[in-house]
């Protein structure tokens, strides 16, 4: 009997230093695991980071060229506005040798703002559509990194 205690005793010593080794080896993994999935948090934070300053910076730019068209256009409907007045009062008011003399350039005023008008672009460009390319490919890289 007493061969059979201390080889007993022997495997139960193995498998609780199997044990240990085990717990060991686990808190090692579960550290890694911690700082990968830190790491992948930064880097994740950091992508947000810039997309949403490229986003921004697209908004921003669209946002200036349609101020810029509205401007246009607000000084081609103030044009139309004033001419159009002009040449009513003128017509109203004005006497014969009045009205033919600014004739040429009421006509003048309003042919070159209308050429003006069919240069402008009268609708706002269309919003570019912002998507996220890549993203996959980018988390795809990040999980192998």
């Amino acid at each position: 009997m007493k061969g059979h205690d201390g080889s007993l005793a022997q495997a139960i010593s193995a498998v609780d230093k199997v044990i240990g080794e085990v717990n060991t080896q686990t808190k090692l993994v579960e550290r890694e695991i911690h700082a990968a999935c830190e790491k992948l948090r930064e880097m994740v934070n950091e992508r947000e980071a810039q997309l949403l300053s490229e986003v921004e910076t697209v908004r921003h730019e669209k946002e200036k060229e349609l101020v810029s068209q509205k401007h246009h256009l607000e000084f081609l409907l103030v044009g139309f506005r004033e001419s159009t007045h002009f040449g009513e009062v003128l017509v109203k008011e004005g006497s014969e040798s009045e009205i033919v003399a600014s004739q040429k350039e009421v006509v003048s005023r309003l042919t070159t703002l209308g050429q003006e008008k069919e240069k402008s672009q009268m609708e706002p460009a269309p919003i570019p559509r912002l998507r996220l390319r890549g993203m996959g490919e980018d988390l795809g890289r990040l999980a192998r990194s």
